[in-house]
């Protein structure tokens, strides 16, 4: 079964848990879509069992990130297909989330019941200094070749 590039999960296990299914049959994975296989599984809080359902549409997908509204009856995680690295960020609403490490390659982000928009945007934490640095980088070298392109003018 497909789920497309987000789903919404409200069951959390262990990654460890993980690695045995993907040994096994199709059968015995029958898991892998429904449970969200984290690093530390006891600090997504979500309300399992038979009233948990949501839906999940992805309204954007580009290099830059995703906007995907989401609709989810009870609390849970927001599973993204999305690669997922230390310079991933989420916001929920607007307001920043967490994002986990999912299903050992993907995003998970914990989302509230009810009527979401989820953001998910690549920002990687040496970005803002490499900028900043790159900036000073070349003012420097554009003063420089004013103050040398005028003494190469009027030679002494």
């Amino acid at each position: 079964l497909y789920r497309g590039l987000a789903w919404p999960v409200f069951r959390a296990e262990s990654v460890a848990k993980l690695r045995p299914l993907l040994r096994s049959s199709a059968d015995e994975a029958s898991d892998l879509l429904s449970v969200a296989f984290l690093d530390t599984p006891e600090q997504a809080s979500m309300a399992e069992g038979a009233g948990a359902s949501g839906t999940a549409r992805v309204m954007r997908s580009d290099g830059r990130g995703m906007t995907i509204n989401c609709d989810m009856g009870s609390p849970g995680l927001l599973v993204i297909t999305s690669a997922w690295y230390p310079g991933v960020r989420a916001t929920v609403d607007g307001r920043s989330a967490a994002v986990s490490r999912c299903n050992l390659a993907f995003c998970a982000v914990p989302v509230p019941a009810g009527d979401h928009t989820v953001q998910l945007l690549y920002r990687p934490y040496g970005l803002g200094a490499g900028l900043a640095v790159s900036f000073v980088a070349v003012v420097v070298m554009l003063v420089w070749s004013l103050l040398t392109a005028g003494r190469r003018r009027h030679p002494s």
